[in-house]
């Protein structure tokens, strides 16, 4: 039971476009600045005053960084607090840290309501030694030391409640969106339906009045352009709020060069080969990113302990060949998952004349997604 929690844990991708350095972060590194200036001048207590300023000045900065890198700012801020705590201490026997330098709570904060479940298991060591050293260095009673893992427990915790709360909210309002969705299609479908049976009618009666009333018939054409003018208006409306209102829709479609970008802000290693970046027609290009994203997506969501992918694009002969390989343990097939998934890939490859493949890698470890498709969509 607790294996599989943790490994549905692991799975979760940190949480996408986390917001950019905003007003209130700089109010907030500057709000701590003052105040261990402050309390450097005010205790008389501190063994090494200066250091212990120059130690929480330097975690301030983290406070930028931790919604986009917050594994990284966690594990920094804890490992620079900690060692020189344990420094005054083994010199002193005494404390020497800030309390001002508890701001290091918002970077493990950080990191459970930003990051990746993967992100967040590797947290837990520097987490343990934080505890470890902390209690060792400023602990004065059990309370004490049950006080401390209350505290972490609690920025752990909250972390991961507003995470949930957020991600439930995202969640509610996707559904609702869904099923809107579901309702304009079938106005669609209405709509379409109508107004192509009265085209047919149209048309119908205008072969039947060509022959003896040409002035009839041409009236018959009006009304038919007229009708099929309203059908695509109408159709537009509609399938423009299937789409959605995001302003990413009104984007280019992506093309094959674009497959470089997919390495960008991944929390495993990503390497890109365009092979020359071989002349494809646009449909063929765009159907290769969207594989390629989407193999991709189920590694990072699906397999395990996976350090390196692999996105090879070659041309053979008339051919293009894309291969995915990743080298982590378990099945990156998303059974039931958001997206077209696999086989939504192999019938988008097979509308091109192409062949699909995914499976285990044969040998070794990993998974493997390979298409191959015409350069050119008409052959």
């Amino acid at each position: 039971m607790l294996r599989a929690t943790l490994r549905e844990f692991a799975a979760e991708p940190a949480i996408p476009d986390p917001p950019r350095r905003t007003r209130l972060d700089w109010v907030l590194v500057g709000t701590t600045s003052v105040a261990a200036v402050a309390e450097t001048l005010l205790r008389n207590d501190l063994r090494w005053p200066v250091g212990a300023l120059i130690v929480c000045l330097a975690l301030m900065p983290l406070l930028l960084m931790r919604r986009q890198r917050p594994l990284l700012a966690m594990s920094i801020g804890c490992a620079v607090g900690m060692t020189f705590n344990l420094a005054v201490w083994v010199a002193t026997g005494e404390p020497g840290g800030l309390i001002s330098s508890a701001v290091a709570l918002i970077l493990i904060y950080a990191l459970f309501r930003w990051g990746s479940g993967r992100d967040g298991l590797r947290g837990v060591p520097v987490l343990a030694a934080t505890a470890v050293i902390g209690n060792l260095t400023d602990t004065q009673s059990v309370g004490d030391v049950i006080s401390g893992l209350i505290v972490l427990s609690l920025a752990v915790g909250l972390g991961l409640l507003v995470r949930t709360r957020a991600i439930s909210a995202e969640r509610r309002v996707e559904a609702i969106r869904s099923r809107e969705r579901e309702r304009l299609a079938r106005d669609l479908h209405d709509v379409v339906a109508h107004h192509v049976s009265a085209i047919v009618i149209q048309a119908q009666a205008g072969r039947a009045v060509a022959a003896t009333d040409p002035d009839a018939a041409g009236n018959v054409l009006d009304v038919i352009e007229e009708e099929a003018t309203r059908t695509l208006a109408e159709m537009r409306t509609i399938v423009g709020v299937l789409r959605g209102s995001d302003a990413g829709e009104l984007a280019p479609q992506p093309c094959l060069d674009d497959i470089a970008d997919l390495a960008e802000g991944q929390p495993v290693r990503v390497d890109v080969s365009l092979g020359g970046r071989p002349e494809v027609d646009p449909v063929v290009g765009t159907a290769l990113f969207r594989i390629a994203q989407e193999a991709l997506t189920n590694v990072i969501r699906h397999a395990t302990t996976v350090e390196e992918v692999q996105i090879v694009v070659e041309s053979i002969g008339d051919q293009v060949r894309l291969t995915v390989d990743d080298n982590g343990r378990g099945s990156a097939n998303p059974s039931g998952t958001a997206g077209y998934g696999l086989a939504g890939m192999a019938e988008r490859v097979a509308l091109l004349g192409g062949t699909f493949e995914a499976g285990p890698r044969r040998p070794g470890p990993g998974w493997r997604v390979r298409a191959q498709l015409p350069l050119k969509a008409n052959e």
